[in-house]
């Protein structure tokens, strides 16, 4: 996550660019060059707590007949996927690129999922598979 900056115009005395990177994300009016550091600092502290609490861990998994090998990994319905995404709609999506739609449940916690059933534990789904 890049971090955004706070930096004077130079052409008018209260203007200030807000900046991340070498984009700029927009120009404000404020009386001080010390205000505009604290809006950058509240930004900065915002976007971290907001990337933070971003990613919940979503839990799939598959019925009797769904099986599939991707790159070396078995996932079928001995295992439970993990899959990490901001929220359940974009975890099943992810789930569907890479599985189509042959798998069977979706569950937002692990303690929901009786792991007695599923001998190959959990497998998180990672990008290299």
């Amino acid at each position: 996550m890049a971090n955004y900056e706070v930096e004077p115009t130079g052409t008018i005395g209260n203007r200030f660019i807000l900046r991340q990177g070498s984009n700029i994300i927009m120009r404000f009016d404020l009386t001080t060059c010390e205000e505009a550091e604290k809006i950058c600092k509240l930004i900065n502290e915002g976007l971290q707590h907001s990337e933070e609490k971003k990613m919940g861990k979503h839990y799939f998994t598959f019925g009797q007949i769904h099986a599939h090998r991707v790159n070396g990994k078995t996932f079928d319905a001995d295992s439970v996927v993990m899959i990490e995404a901001p929220d359940a709609s974009v975890a099943r999506e992810i789930m569907v690129e890479n599985f189509g739609l042959k798998w069977s449940h979706q569950y937002s916690s692990l303690e929901d999922v009786n792991l007695a059933y599923y001998s190959r534990g959990v497998i998180p789904l990672r990008e290299e598979y």
